[in-house]
């Protein structure tokens, strides 16, 4: 069995059996039909098992575009001994694009006076239509309708009002089709100078009430050794997320709601703790399952 396309008529026809149906040559068909000349190329071809169906994986002519999906005109002669020959009526198909863009990449994030800005490399693409941003407050948040913050056309995004929150950007297609997400956290407080002498400083947890993490952000005035906990309401150790020396100036670290030992902690309300300088900080947070 062989399959052909319509070619263009302005193409010289020869006969299908001038060459062997597995020849690497153009075959080309002429058949008249009601005062016109169709013209076929050949495809390929297929030995018959006697099976009862048969499937192949055939090009386009022409591929889809936002204006529409072009059709190509396909057939396929079956072929007896000798040069008998039986021809399939006529159908059409089109190419479906279903095949998203790649990921754009690198994506930076810096925060900065209350705004986070966001900048990303477009992927190579000739149908990218536009990205879309997502913010969440862990980095394994999933994307959805639901966290979906700006749909921008270039590669560019301000988030305002901004804070220590994760985003992830992806591309979209002519087509609709969505490429797989690119994660960025900001780069940190910008607009504070590392190693300006300040107070020492803790605010606190964003977002407040979290459900699947959030993000702790505390200014140190000078070098100093920093423990940051979470204790529950009783005052029951829940988790230790730093135990170090740090250098003065803007610091943050993510919580993913878990305890020590990797567990989602309970709905609730739950202390953050910050101790540095002889002193402890606490603030109030809650999660919320």
């Amino acid at each position: 069995m062989s399959l052909w396309f319509s070619a263009s008529a302005s193409v010289p026809a020869l006969r299908a059996d001038e060459a062997p149906a597995s020849a690497r040559v153009t075959l080309l068909r002429a058949i008249p039909f009601t005062g016109q000349t169709t013209y076929w190329e050949y495809v390929a071809s297929q030995v018959a098992n006697g099976f009862p169906n048969y499937s192949l994986v055939a090009a386009t002519t022409s591929d889809s575009t936002p204006a529409g999906n072009p059709r190509t005109l396909f057939m396929v002669e079956a072929r007896g001994s000798g040069h008998v020959a039986w021809d399939s009526p006529p159908d059409s198909g089109y190419s479906v694009d279903n095949i998203g863009p790649p990921a754009p990449a690198p994506f930076a994030a810096s925060y900065a006076a209350g705004v986070t800005n966001l900048h990303w490399s477009p992927p190579a693409a000739p149908d990218l239509a536009g990205y879309r941003l997502y913010r969440g407050s862990s980095s394994g948040f999933v994307p959805g309708p639901g966290n979906l913050i700006g749909t921008p056309p270039d590669t560019t995004f301000a988030d305002n009002p901004g804070g220590f929150y994760y985003y992830k950007v992806s591309a979209v297609d002519a087509h609709g089709n969505e490429s797989p997400t690119t994660l960025a956290f900001p780069s940190g407080t910008t607009d504070v100078p590392v190693g300006e002498s300040r107070a020492l400083e803790l605010a606190g947890i964003a977002p407040n009430p979290l459900h699947d993490g959030g993000v702790i952000h505390w200014s140190l005035p000078r070098s100093e050794h920093v423990r940051i906990a979470i204790a529950d309401l009783a005052g029951r150790h829940v988790a230790t997320l730093a135990d170090e020396d740090q250098p003065a100036g803007p610091h943050f670290i993510g919580w993913d709601a878990r305890d020590a030992g990797g567990q989602p902690v309970a709905s609730g309300i739950y202390f953050l703790i910050l101790e540095a300088e002889g002193r402890v900080l606490r603030s109030r947070l809650a999660v919320v399952r």
